[in-house]
């Protein structure tokens, strides 16, 4: 599909970026013997996920109404989609 990768850059650099840092405490963490704090590995394979399936998903998006895609797309950026963290509980 011809642009494609522009998509690609424009809608998940915050996911491919998650998964680099998560990926990469997880690998610190093991080395360093910290077990529990390796397992984020997992939350980095989630974030591989995401973005995979939020590419594929946008992608088709653009091949049926590319018009209307940029629309939703704007109007989710003005709305500042912003992470649940009030579901996050550390302790």
């Amino acid at each position: 599909m011809e642009g494609e990768g522009r998509h690609r850059v424009a809608l998940n650099p915050t996911l491919r970026d998650m998964y680099i840092e998560i990926l990469s405490t997880s690998k610190l963490a093991k080395k360093c013997g910290d077990k529990n704090l390796a397992q984020c590995g997992i939350i980095a394979s989630d974030e591989k996920r995401h973005e995979v399936a939020y590419t594929k998903v946008v992608a088709k998006l653009f091949e049926i109404g590319p018009n209307d895609t940029i629309i939703a797309f704007s109007n989710m950026m003005k709305k500042k989609i912003s992470m649940p963290s009030h579901f996050m509980y550390n302790g």
